[in-house]
C-alpha cells in the first residue's frame, strides 16, 4: 500500500535542520535573513529564504520535487516575486540531494548564504 504524504513535508525537514545548524551560527552574520515564505511550482512545495545584503536580495528556494529527490535552488534576482519560482539559470545551476538527506540539504543551503554573505 502506497505511502501518502504531502511534498511540503520534506521541506518543512529542511527548514527545521536548517534552523538547527543556524542556531549555532554567531547571530550578527546570520541577522541578514528577511524572512521565509512558501515556494509552491506544480509538484514542487517548499520554502523560499530571502537574505538582504549590500542593496541585492538572495534567494534559496528548497523543496522535494517530482523525482522525491530534495532540491534547492539559489541566485541572486532569479525568482519570480509571484510563487518564488526559480528562473532558467537558477534551475539549471540547482543541486539535488536524495531522499532523507534533509541535513546536506540544509548545510548546502548554508554554504550557499555564507558565500552570498562574503
Amino acid at each position: 500500500m502506497a505511502r501518502w504524504r504531502t511534498k511540503a513535508v520534506v521541506a518543512e525537514k529542511v527548514r527545521a535542520e536548517f534552523v538547527r545548524l543556524l542556531d549555532k551560527k554567531p547571530s550578527k552574520e546570520w541577522n541578514r535573513i528577511g524572512h521565509i515564505e512558501h515556494y509552491v511550482n506544480g509538484n514542487e512545495q517548499g520554502y523560499c529564504l530571502k537574505v538582504n545584503h549590500n542593496s541585492r536580495t538572495f534567494s534559496v528556494a528548497f523543496a522535494e520535487n517530482q523525482h522525491d529527490d530534495i532540491v534547492v535552488y539559489a541566485g541572486i534576482g532569479r525568482f519570480n516575486p509571484e510563487g518564488n519560482i526559480p528562473d532558467d539559470e537558477a534551475r539549471l545551476n540547482r543541486k539535488s540531494f536524495p531522499p532523507a538527506h534533509e541535513k546536506a540539504a540544509a548545510e548546502y543551503i548554508i554554504q550557499q548564504i555564507e558565500k552570498f554573505l562574503s
